[in-house]
């Protein structure tokens, strides 16, 4: 297939409804998606639950994941009471045992392990509300501490569930320091201006709006690349949360707002943040199937609903303003 998709026939431009086998770019990634008809799924099992493991040989519950003999990393950071390797802590954050990136020359980390709770199944969804807020908060916590001279640009991401990438059911994320701006956030750089921020513009279109407050607003991105994917982004233009607990209570709904819809599903959380981003903003991504040949070979992703539509849907899952479960 020659050309750049933009030179590909039945491009669409912002406006109008989605025509099937009509291509749309999304103007925040670049990526292409093609309509294609309603079909039932690709196959999905049990690869799309969160893994299953039972808590008493998971590395990161307690108190096993204390115990220097089975070789766990030591604390660099904890949200709770309590000394480094003891009880009390909501959150923590380890040193990886398995880097993806050397350390810093002063020998600090540059890649940790989030632990997100000390119980084993509470991810995102299942968190309370000040469980989600502290959690996220930590998360950001973490990306600041380990970005430096030479290191200024945090990649921060949670993988939860087996199609998503996680090698542990415990919830947990990442938090990295790269020393050049992450492709992806380089490929987002020219739509996020002040002047013509994409984020600014989509993130408030009600009819892609699943909800809004807090000075925030969760969508459905006008250009799919996955099924029931969703957006966070503040209102105001700003590289870093003004309020991360706010963002974790939004993360919070946006995830139970999706199990409510397609139940128990295995989803990432790719956090994009300053200085490579200008407006800061979570991809709250999905993995209902493993991508094929058409995805990888073509980079078109086929999307077999509106983005109105899963709007609409994941609004309607949503308790109401006020309800205790909001």
């Amino acid at each position: 297939m020659g050309g750049s998709h933009e030179e590909l026939e039945g491009v669409a431009a912002p406006g109008g409804a989605w025509r099937l086998g009509e291509l749309r770019t999304d103007r925040l990634t670049g990526r292409v998606a093609v309509r294609v008809p309603t079909w039932t799924g690709k196959p999905r099992g049990d690869a799309g639950r969160p893994l299953a493991v039972e808590p008493g040989a998971c590395a990161f519950c307690p108190p096993g994941c204390y115990d220097p003999v089975a070789g766990n990393p030591f604390e660099t950071g904890r949200l709770g009471p309590g000394e480094p390797n003891q009880d009390g802590w909501h959150a923590r954050s380890l040193a990886n045992r398995w880097p993806l990136l050397p350390a810093s020359q002063s020998g600090a980390a540059t890649d940790e392990v989030v632990v997100l709770s000390p119980h084993h199944g509470a991810h995102f969804g299942a968190m309370s509300a000040s469980e989600a807020a502290g959690a996220f908060a930590f998360l950001l916590d973490r990306a600041r501490a380990v970005t430096g001279a030479g290191r200024p640009f945090p990649i921060v991401y949670v993988n939860h569930g087996r199609l998503a990438g996680a090698s542990q059911s415990h919830p947990h994320g990442h938090v990295a320091a790269l020393a050049d701006t992450p492709a992806s956030q380089r490929a987002e750089a020219s739509a996020l201006g002040a002047a013509s921020c994409v984020l600014c513009d989509e993130g408030l279109n009600s009819d892609l709006e699943v909800t809004r407050s807090e000075g925030l607003s969760l969508w459905s991105p006008w250009a799919p690349t996955v099924a029931w994917e969703q957006r966070l982004t503040s209102l105001g233009h700003e590289p870093w949360p003004n309020d991360p607990a706010a963002a974790g209570r939004m993360v919070r709904r946006a995830v139970r707002a999706l199990e409510a819809v397609v139940g128990p599903v295995a989803y990432n959380l790719l956090i994009h943040l300053g200085p490579a981003c200008e407006h800061w903003h979570v991809h709250i991504v999905p993995r209902l199937a493993v991508p094929g040949g058409l995805e990888l070979g073509s980079d078109l992703w086929p999307c077999p609903a509106d983005p109105e539509e899963f709007a609409s849907r994941l609004r309607l899952a949503l308790p109401g303003v006020g309800h205790p479960e909001w």
